[in-house]
């Protein structure tokens, strides 16, 4: 890897690169970077095989791939720290909670400034894992979220060389998409982008939706995500509300685009609150009205009924917020009007490259200057 005069190398670090909103954003980062080049890329990921790995591996410069020999490999750990220690670079940023501690540890041994970027949610209550991940975040020379809400609730926001540091969109990669419609002509598709875990109210939504149905035939119900244990309960409980035939279950795509461009409202209700949520931010690039659960990271990004409508997540309050945009056609064009605007002027890829590159530099600069 020949290195341009003045450009740090950035050693990042990732637990995993399954699909989700934060794989996401990290393929955007390395996309957008070798396009403009800002700063070069030694990746590695904790856990291999993700969905997203190979698009990582497409946009880094080098990629460390450390072999198991089986799932539970505890020597994996130790072969990783030996591969990245022997490697160049002037910063490692870490995502996740096993890589904040193993990109601590490489800090130590090779001197060189660390960046966490673990808090991409909010949660209302820190799981055990989230509490051993502050732990190491605040050892970080800098400490990196992309909403101030996550800060708040690590209870982080009042430290020194904290950030927050949006997420970017890619804008380009709307501009061909064709609608994929997966139902009549005449039906209104409500879309919800979340895997099914238990961070995101699939179950509430289904009871909201059961409720709408009662009043509009023709409203049709499309989730898309990738099954994290929760699918089989979403599955039982449309069964036994008697709307399974009013929903499509889609649970093997990385692009989700053209779905939601071929839907007329979106929808992310979430049980444990949201950083700066990608699919939010999909749903507005493609002009879509939104519903999202109310909550401190979604009204950094909402302000209801402007650029989308704020719920709370009981089906009563959810059927409501649905019915309204309904019936008003008014009121749905403005906030999807608004939030294509609003999403397209905050949310640049190039702003958050340009932010990046800026912390990277400064952190490696406040380095060398102790030296």
């Amino acid at each position: 890897m020949q290195r341009e005069n003045k450009l740090p190398t950035v050693l990042i670090l990732i637990d995993h690169m399954f699909a989700g909103g934060l794989e996401r954003q990290i393929v955007e980062l390395l996309k957008g970077n070798r396009k403009q080049r800002r700063f070069y890329v030694v990746f590695s990921s904790i856990i291999p095989g993700g969905q997203w790995e190979d698009e990582a591996r497409r946009y880094s410069d080098i990629f460390v791939n450390v072999f198991r020999k089986y799932k539970y490999d505890i020597f994996f750990v130790f072969k990783l720290f030996r591969s990245i220690s022997r490697l160049r670079f002037d910063v490692i940023h870490v995502f996740g909670w096993i890589s904040s501690i193993i990109g601590c540890l490489v800090a130590l041994k090779r001197n060189v400034p660390l960046v966490n970027g673990t808090i991409r949610k909010a949660p209302f209550k820190l799981s055990f894992k989230d509490r051993v991940a502050r732990f190491f975040i605040k050892r970080a020379d800098c400490i990196v979220s992309n909403s101030i809400a996550g800060l708040e609730r690590f209870r982080i926001s009042s430290r020194k060389n904290v950030f927050v540091i949006k997420n970017g969109i890619d804008f380009s990669r709307f501009e061909s998409i064709e609608k994929e419609k997966v139902f009549d002509s005449e039906a209104i598709v409500i879309c919800m982008v979340a895997n099914f875990s238990p961070m995101k109210d699939h179950m509430n939504l289904l009871k909201a939706y059961s409720v709408v149905r009662n009043e509009y035939k023709n409203v049709k119900l499309l989730l898309i995500g990738r099954d994290r244990g929760n699918l089989k309960f979403v599955q039982n409980l449309a069964f036994e509300l008697s709307i399974e035939d009013g929903i499509m279950y889609i649970t093997d795509t990385n692009s989700p685009e053209k779905y939601i461009k071929g839907s007329d409202i979106c929808i992310l209700l979430s049980t444990q609150g949201e950083g700066t949520s990608n699919s939010i931010l999909e749903y507005m690039a493609l002009g879509k009205p939104v519903i999202a659960t109310d909550c401190d990271g979604n009204r950094e990004i909402i302000k209801d009924k402007i650029n989308g409508i704020l719920t709370n997540n009981d089906p009563q309050s959810v059927s409501d917020s649905i019915k309204l945009l309904l019936v008003n056609e008014n009121l749905r064009n403005k906030i999807a009007s608004n939030a294509r605007i609003v999403v397209r002027k905050r949310f640049q890829l190039n702003r958050m490259l340009d932010e990046y590159s800026s912390l990277y530099q400064k952190v490696v600069g406040r380095r060398l200057n102790k030296r």
